[in-house]
């Protein structure tokens, strides 16, 4: 699986996280990738988990620890930044195709919770 893919589904993750603090009342967007170091790689068959642990949470957006394991193997590790951007800023088709994506993924985020959050 290339590293690209493995960051995508580690930005979803963390932006996931991010916009459950503020119940999705603010659309989450990727701002920058300060660290991301590849330990190892993916082949078809694996099964990737992401998990990612929200370090700073305010009003302009956030920053997420993140890692990636095969079972026990740390394939990916590193540091996320989101901005929030308003639903009005972004425009309303725009923030109609970014809310949906949440909309969608809310009953799956009870399902993945950890016991303490």
């Amino acid at each position: 699986m290339p590293a690209s893919l493995i960051l995508e589904g580690l930005a979803q993750t963390g932006g996931i996280l991010l916009g459950e603090q503020r119940q999705f009342s603010l659309l989450v967007v990727l701002a920058k990738v300060p660290r991301m170091t590849f330990h190892s790689w993916a082949c078809p068959g694996d099964t990737l988990t992401y998990a990612a642990k929200l370090t700073d949470s305010r009003d302009e957006g956030g920053m997420v620890d993140v890692t990636a394991h095969i079972g026990d193997r740390l394939v990916a590790e590193g540091e996320i930044v989101f901005a929030h951007l308003s639903k009005e800023d972004a425009g309303a088709e725009r923030a109609e195709q970014m809310s949906c994506v949440f909309t969608l993924l809310r009953g799956i985020l009870d399902v993945g919770k950890a016991e303490n959050r």
